[in-house]
């Protein structure tokens, strides 16, 4: 069992894991591992052909030279809370719509005071109001997800995890809406619509399965 350690953390995405890594990793390492178990049985049973001794152990024991070689495998990072997918699947989504919102509501705003607006205070009103109003409501967000207990706790202090998952929901929210800004600008209110569904699958694939692993036809549109 000592022969070969396989190190991985499923943490890092179950779902690649479970669908990928382990299967791919124990289709290469079982066949190779057989071919040295076989070639060694030979040579040992070659070595024992004049040893009695050994021969009659071996009869009690036949296990030891059917399998003498194998691998361990040792989950650096197991994936024990369920309750996050929830989080990092349903709940991006969510703040992905609530960033929409945001830009939607300024879009309508703005169509007031704009014509009474200087250029520069008008980019400014655009970057700095979306940023202030996503302080607050990823921090509500992040809120939310205390009743579920996720693991906050698992490499920092649990007060340092939930502060340091708002301060990503904050970063997360602050990309994203001002994405949607730079497409309200090209496409207009009125197909803005349009932009949000592929904007969402883009965007939600990840927490699924990894960049590597993505069809080529979302890497593409990641891209561009």
């Amino acid at each position: 069992m000592d022969a070969v350690s396989v190190y991985y953390t499923q943490g890092r995405n179950e779902v690649a894991t479970g669908s990928y890594i382990l299967p791919i990793t124990e289709a290469l390492l079982i066949p190779s591992l057989g071919q040295i178990s076989a070639q060694t049985t030979a040579e040992y049973m070659a070595s024992i052909l004049d040893n009695q001794t050994a021969i009659s152990l071996l009869a009690r024991a036949p296990q030891t030279i059917t399998n003498p070689a194998y691998f361990q495998l040792f989950n650096l990072r197991p994936y024990t809370s369920q309750v996050a997918s929830a989080v990092t699947l349903v709940g991006f989504i969510y703040s992905i719509i609530i960033t929409f919102f945001v830009t939607m509501s300024g879009a309508g705003a703005r169509e007031v005071i704009g014509p009474y607006l200087k250029t520069s205070t008008y980019i400014k009103l655009r970057i700095i109001v979306p940023i202030l109003l996503y302080f607050p409501l990823s921090l509500i967000y992040s809120m939310i997800s205390l009743p579920f207990h996720l693991p906050f706790g698992a490499k920092y202090s649990y007060a340092g995890g939930f502060f340091l998952f708002w301060c990503m929901m904050f970063v997360g929210m602050c990309a994203l809406g001002l994405a949607t800004e730079a497409a309200i600008t090209l496409l207009t209110p009125r197909f803005i619509p349009f932009f949000l569904i592929p904007f969402i699958v883009i965007n939600v694939s990840v927490t699924v399965v990894p960049n590597e692993m993505q069809p080529w036809v979302r890497l593409i549109s990641f891209f561009v």
